[in-house]
């Protein structure tokens, strides 16, 4: 009769610990992933609130809020229309507004002009996770308006409630970062997609 040849409890052994090794390496890298898109987005938030008080610092007027602009770098004038009062140091327009006169539009070109950011042209950029990045003082968000702040397109709550802890408090109705109205939800569901995060700067 034939022997049966089998693998050995050593075997087995050897097998289990390099699966659960090359497990807990795709899993660091799945975090390192996340971890790293997060730094992105959250430098690329402090950036452009940078180079929007730089442009304030040069000027002594905001981006998208200047109605001198051609004389100070060749751009756009912001002209007050309505609703929208050029120089009142308030951002007006959706954050993600494709109407090209207006303020939260504006704004991309004016830093882009005066060379505070890359690039040309007034299509506004999109941060690490693939939605837009937005700027806006006049369109109320959160039951806040005429405040300005930079938002963040849709971002899933695993990267936004790390997000808030890293620039905020962690809390999604509270503190300078919101995703929920005050008083509303004050934990990040991590499986929603957040279509619309507010930073105040």
């Amino acid at each position: 009769m034939k022997k049966q040849s089998g693998f050995t409890l050593i075997e087995i052994a050897i097998v289990m610990v390099i699966i659960g090794l090359l497990l807990g390496g795709i899993l660091k890298g799945q975090e390192m992933i996340k971890s790293g898109k997060v730094k992105n987005i959250v430098n690329n938030m402090q950036g452009t609130v940078a180079a929007i008080y730089a442009y304030q610092d040069r000027f002594k007027v905001l981006p998208g809020d200047d109605p001198q602009a051609n004389a100070h770098h060749g751009g756009t004038n912001c002209v007050s229309s309505g609703s929208q009062a050029c120089g009142n140091g308030i951002i007006q327009g959706n954050w993600d507004s494709a109407t090209l006169t207006d303020e939260s539009v504006l704004l991309w070109a004016h830093l882009r002009n005066a060379g505070f950011i890359n690039g040309s042209g007034q299509i506004q950029p999109n941060h690490a996770l693939g939605g837009m990045l937005g700027v806006t003082g006049g369109q109320a968000l959160y039951t806040i308006a005429n405040s300005n702040r930079l938002v963040l397109g849709n971002v899933m709550g695993e990267y936004a409630s790390v997000i808030d802890l890293q620039v905020d408090d962690g809390y999604m109705d509270a503190g300078s970062m919101l995703g929920a109205n005050p008083g509303g939800p004050t934990a990040y569901s991590l499986t929603t997609n957040y279509t619309a995060l507010t930073w105040r700067f």
